[in-house]
């Protein structure tokens, strides 16, 4: 039986786990729908006690999520 893995494989190179793929661009996702969430909260109304606070707190979270997608995107990453 061959499992999943082994049709990624080349000759003579071991298998790579799926859960290491591409870091970058998981911590991207991870940031960016972080400022989604944040941004979500004024569907619910919590937000729009200290609306400055979700708003900069997504915008912070964009910026963190941008430079590792663009990383990620360009083919450099892991």
């Amino acid at each position: 039986m061959s499992s999943t893995n082994d049709a990624r494989t080349a000759i003579g190179e071991p298998a790579r786990p799926l859960g290491g793929r591409n870091r970058a661009a998981k911590v991207s996702a991870f940031f960016a729908l972080g400022g989604v969430a944040f941004l979500a909260n004024f569907a619910t109304g919590i937000a729009w006690i200290n609306p400055g606070i979700f708003v900069g707190l997504a915008m912070l979270c964009a910026l963190i999520a941008y430079p590792p997608g663009t990383w990620a995107a360009s083919g450099d990453a892991g």
